[in-house]
């Protein structure tokens, strides 16, 4: 646990870093984009770089998440890789599934990373395939932490809970879908969103674990809005709509 640890807090504090020099340092919108193009594509490429080895190995067999996207996080790699096909109108879909990413996949990645059960299972930095999903999980960090950190999406409390309701959906459709066609193909399903209690921790469910997130979403949004935007955070415009309705009466 003590590797892990460090490798998070380094990996964690280089992206910190990486995005302070590019803030400081770049002004361009198409370079920025691209900056977040390439982070999302060196995702998708370093998950599926482990495929390489295992088949120079004669090793064939392909996991679940190299073909579903059966965990969280996969689906957050391929929400970000689509989003790089809708960063230069930034339309509508993009502002909803950018916002999907950045709350979504950089809490899912930072999980992902800090507590990765395959590093665990086997700590060991040589062995590719448990190096690969560590490297991955940065990358995503990055990709996520990135659509907030450089303006893409505003942090609108109210606003934004229709693009985390959309996410919730498509993790529970893509839960779903996926281990249907693991049945059809007489693979074993899996349990990677939580939609079934888990055994060891019964509590542990994709609602209890929404219920809990959408609490520190609230908490922390509405903190953030009261700094940032003072008399117009949220919870101050509804008090002062309520307060001329009485006035009107």
């Amino acid at each position: 646990m003590l590797k892990l640890s460090i490798f998070s807090i380094v990996s964690l504090i280089l992206i910190i870093l990486i995005m302070c020099v590019i803030k400081r340092f770049e002004k361009n919108e198409r370079r920025l984009d691209l900056y977040f193009i390439i982070s999302a594509i060196l995702t998708v490429l370093i998950h599926y770089s482990g495929l390489i080895v295992k088949f120079r190995n004669g090793d064939y067999f392909i996991e679940d998440n190299l073909f579903l996207p059966v965990y969280p996080c996969n689906v957050m790699m391929w929400v970000n890789l689509a989003l790089c096909f809708l960063i230069i109108k930034k339309g509508k879909a993009f502002r909803i599934f950018a916002t999907f990413s950045m709350y979504v996949g950089t809490v899912c990645g930072i999980i992902g990373l800090c507590f990765n059960t395959n590093f665990l299972a086997y700590p060991h930095f040589s062995d590719y395939s448990v190096l690969k999903g560590l490297l991955s999980h940065v990358t995503l960090i990055f990709s996520s932490l990135y659509i907030g950190l450089f303006g893409y999406i505003k942090i609108d409390t109210i606003k934004n809970l229709t693009a985390l309701l959309i996410g919730a959906c498509i993790l529970i459709l893509c839960s779903v879908v996926s281990n249907q066609i693991l049945i059809l193909m007489g693979r074993d399903t899996v349990n990677g969103m939580f939609l079934r209690p888990n055994a060891e921790y019964p509590f542990a469910s994709f609602y209890t674990i929404s219920l809990v997130g959408l609490a520190l979403y609230f908490a922390f949004t509405t903190i953030y809005e009261a700094l940032r935007y003072k008399e117009d955070a949220w919870f101050r415009k509804i008090g002062k709509k309520e307060e001329n309705e009485r006035d009107f009466n």
